[in-house]
């Protein structure tokens, strides 16, 4: 279905995006119970836990809401492991304010730092009074009520949309034609959404909604509030939920925050519409060979030593290999299966293409790395690397392969065989964050860092010992990372802050954030220039590339491409950039010296990644 453009929203897939103004509301937000930490300083003591009391009423949304709070408390549960931070969470039912009421006077009493909750105007109103007489945070997940928004103490937070933010997105409805407006619909498929929807389903064995949706974002608001890393350190919870750094990622595309005054969550809204059918999962995983004539102009191209590119096409599930030099598609080869990330052996003879199939939550036969000869276009091996395997990086000394394996929130570890069998063996498989994607091996080959989207973290993987050394909480939403070739520091790219995370390497911790394009950027795809000196970073639907100087840690040029650029490259001199253009179907080549664009190459539909050899 179609994204409507309100107010400078963006393209979608499945749903209608709405934005009302600062006057009707501050956006769409909605309003979750919970108290707040009256000392979060506390959090700094190694047994310090969050504890939240979730209060939902036993009819649907209640039940809704519920779900959605367990599933939130589970994933700050497993984030929470990994960074030494813990989490308790109590659920209530209530019928009416005054079960409301006694249930959340209770769980106060008994040490609850949050209250989550708010299904009628009485039950707002009486825990909102309960949160300002005890400083205490009561998040708002059900009531739309203005006046709520307009009366309520500093304590309370409004996630659900008030009645004119609504009435204002319906207003948009009438002029496009979409549906009623809503805060969730299962139907939603981009920055992340899917995969949330996903997680719920295999969980509750049904899809989530807007009640679900609200009550987990709580937790996460909740739990990151409470572990923030750049606010002061005693302030309280509600403090830090308002705090002029505070961004969070609802999977919705924009860095959601609390507006001034309403303490309103300012978030899109969508108009729902019947979801396109996904297709059956296919079972046919084998690729289209290259023909006789496709295979020759390999040859003579390795043959001339020719730079070329690879490009993984997701939209149309196929690889273009690319003479650099003429801008002309010597091959394509076509699979059954989304291919994504795509790396380029050290020699240039080979490249390594991950693929995954229709069946995301489950480990299937088109979930796999394959390696592809650049002399004729052949697959050479197969690996299967784990459930939707997205990213993967490759040690340097081409030994080991460490696939990020996106929705079981696992990393997996593989042996690459140089002999002439295929090898499907997994050498280990790690936990890692939630929804992780972006992977980096260490330039000496002794670590991994792979990123999580939806935890905000990057684990350390020792690659020696196949263990979890140190994790890490940066930005909102972490795509990629990269390392330095002097490997004394790694970059991050955090689409929904929009920033760029520097990290001492050394000591495995963040050291810096760089803000890029003003704030505009969507960061995805990274890397960084042979001499250390400069960190590339694709911008997304910015529709740019910002160049940093790592002396001055600054955006020092900001470079027209393509539409949506997501992957990068950079020839093996570091004269040329390369970007995969997933918007407008092309690969824009940067002269890196002039920072200008030289050529626009069409490629395959939706290019995803992209490598250069030689």
């Amino acid at each position: 279905m179609q994204r409507l453009h309100a107010a400078g929203g963006s393209s979608a897939r499945t749903t209608s995006t709405f934005r009302t103004s600062a006057a009707a509301g501050a956006l769409v937000a909605l309003s979750i119970g919970v108290t707040a930490c009256r000392d979060v300083s506390a959090r700094d003591r190694p047994d310090a836990t969050l504890v939240v009391g979730v209060i939902a009423p036993a009819y649907a949304s209640g039940e809704s809401a519920a779900r959605g709070a367990r599933l939130g408390a589970e994933e700050a549960a497993r984030t929470g492991a990994l960074l030494g931070h813990a989490i308790e969470v109590h659920h209530k039912r209530a019928d009416g304010a005054a079960q409301t009421l006694h249930h959340a006077a209770r769980l106060i009493e008994q040490g609850a730092h949050a209250i989550v909750g708010g299904f009628d105007e009485g039950s707002c109103a009486a825990l909102d009074s309960l949160a300002h007489a005890h400083d205490v945070v009561f998040l708002n997940v059900g009531c739309r009520a203005d006046a709520l928004r307009s009366g309520t103490s500093a304590a309370t937070f409004h996630i659900e949309a008030s009645d004119s933010m609504y009435l204002a997105a319906i207003a948009l409805t009438r002029s496009t034609g979409g549906g009623a407006p809503v805060l969730w619909d299962p139907t939603l498929v981009r920055y992340g959404a899917a995969q949330l929807n996903q997680r719920f389903v295999r969980r509750f064995g049904e899809p989530a909604d807007a009640a679900a949706w609200a009550a987990w974002m709580a937790l996460k608001l909740l739990f990151e509030s409470a572990n923030a890393r750049d606010v002061p350190p005693r302030a309280t919870l509600a403090a830090r939920l308002r705090h002029e750094n505070a961004e969070f990622d609802g999977h919705k595309g924009d860095a959601l925050r609390f507006a001034t005054g309403t303490q309103q969550l300012r978030q899109p809204l969508f108009a729902p519409a019947t979801a396109p059918n996904a297709g059956a999962i296919r079972a046919d995983h084998v690729v289209e060979t290259v023909t006789d004539d496709e295979r020759a102009a390999l040859r003579r191209a390795f043959a001339d030593s020719a730079p070329l590119l690879v490009v993984t096409n997701e939209g149309s599930a196929d690889v273009s290999i690319v003479h650099v030099e003429r801008g002309e598609i010597l091959a394509t080869l076509r699979f059954a299966d989304r291919p994504r990330g795509v790396q380029a052996s050290a020699d240039g003879r080979m490249v390594w293409v991950a693929l995954s199939d229709d069946a995301p939550t489950q480990a299937g036969d088109g979930d796999a790395i394959v390696e592809i000869s650049l002399l004729d276009g052949s697959i050479r091996r197969r690996y299967q690397a784990g459930s939707d395997p997205e990213q993967f990086a490759v040690t340097p000394d081409g030994r080991l392969l460490v696939a990020a394996n996106e929705d079981a929130g696992t990393a997996t570890i593989i042996t690459l065989d140089h002999g002439a069998s295929s090898s499907n063996a997994a050498r280990a498989t790690v936990t890692v964050g939630i929804e992780p994607e972006g992977v980096a091996a260490s330039p000496d080959g002794r670590w991994a860092y792979v990123t999580a989207e939806t935890s905000n973290t990057v684990t350390v993987i020792d690659l020696q010992s196949a263990t979890v050394v140190a994790s890490f909480l940066v930005d909102e939403r972490p795509r990629a990372v990269a390392f330095a070739p002097d490997g004394a520091r790694a970059y991050v790219s955090n689409e929904i802050s929009g920033t760029l995370t520097v990290i001492d390497a050394m000591r495995h911790e963040p050291m810096h954030t760089v803000l890029l394009a003003n704030g505009r950027a969507r960061p995805v795809g990274l890397l960084v220039s042979p001499d250390s000196r400069h960190v590339y970073v694709a911008n997304g639907h910015a529709n740019s590339v910002s160049v940093v100087d790592t002396h001055t840690l600054r955006e020092v040029a900001l470079i027209a491409v393509g539409r949506r650029p997501w992957g990068l490259a950079l020839s093996p001199d570091g004269r040329r950039l390369f970007t995969a253009n997933g918007g407008s179907g092309d690969v824009s080549v940067i002269d890196v010296g002039s920072r200008a664009v030289t050529a626009r190459i069409a490629v395959g539909d939706r290019p995803w990644g992209v490598a250069v050899t030689r």
